[in-house]
């Protein structure tokens, strides 16, 4: 009886063990339930919180990427100095070949020398071996002349030296001297006629006086319209019908002048230095 007894509670101890056992894996359950929810809100909320920074923390002055990126910045680096060097434009002045054209008669030099482009000068010499109108020497033979650089020529003057003893002039000659200033001798209102179109001979303007050689070497130029500073002459060309001044003296080109007229101005300026116009 004491034995079964015994046993008996033994066995109500075990059935009360057993409800025991079973009331704790409840709560351990129930504990653990609690545990992971409670981590699973955490990291909800956690994640909701990071979230919420990224997509909003720069609103509120909070760099986000400041936690997880890290700048580096690097040194500058310095970039090589190159130095460029640009050589000055060096312009070269033009040549021109010097023709010879010692031999020639003054207009064939004439012709030459402007188709050679070169710039020349007339002076004219007395020769007992070279006739009149001959070159007799030039001033480079030979060589080459920048556009700058003129080329003499010497034209022999014959052998026949004219007397230049000059006779005391009277009244009546200044009188012949003024009337003879204000006629012209060409005809065509011009001093000198179709000097655009071929070389005129020494003859006709040798015995003009100063002033009218003066209007002769000018007319030149005012068929080309150009203006002139001197109230004279600008006068003396407004009188004439086929006077059209356009060009400004300081605007005219003497490249406009054609292989003719050159030859002529040098021509009109050797016979003015020779009776001391110029």
């Amino acid at each position: 009886m004491d034995d079964r007894k015994e046993r008996d509670g033994y066995e109500s101890y075990e059935d009360y063990d057993d409800d025991d056992n079973e009331e704790t894996e409840k709560e351990g359950v129930g504990t653990g339930i609690k545990v992971a929810f409670g981590i699973i809100i955490t990291l909800i909320v956690l994640l909701s919180a990071a979230v919420g920074l990224v997509l909003f923390g720069d609103s509120f002055g909070f760099n986000v990427k400041s936690l997880f990126v890290q700048e580096t910045t690097a040194a500058p680096t310095e970039m090589p100095t190159v130095i460029v060097t640009t050589a000055e434009p060096t312009t070269q002045a033009l040549t021109y070949s010097v023709p010879y054209v010692v031999g020639m008669t003054a207009k064939d030099a004439y012709y030459e020398l402007n188709d050679a482009g070169v710039k020349y000068s007339i002076r004219r010499e007395y020769s007992e071996t070279v006739k009149a109108e001959v070159v007799l020497g030039q001033e480079p033979e030979s060589g080459y002349v920048t556009g700058d650089e003129t080329v003499i020529i010497i034209i022999s003057k014959g052998v026949d030296r004219p007397d230049t003893t000059v006779p005391p002039t009277t009244k009546g000659d200044k009188k012949k001297d003024k009337e003879k200033e204000t006629t012209a001798p060409a005809s065509g209102d011009y001093l000198l006629n179709n000097s655009d179109k071929r070389i005129i001979e020494r003859s006709e303007v040798e015995n003009m006086s100063e002033k009218q050689i003066t209007y002769a070497l000018n007319e030149i130029y005012a068929r080309r319209g150009r203006k002139f500073k001197s109230a004279d002459l600008q006068a003396y060309f407004n009188s004439k019908p086929w006077y059209k001044g356009t060009i400004e003296p300081s605007q005219f080109d003497e490249n406009s002048l054609n292989q003719y007229e050159k030859a002529n101005v040098q021509i009109i300026l050797s016979v003015m230095r020779e009776k001391g116009y110029r």
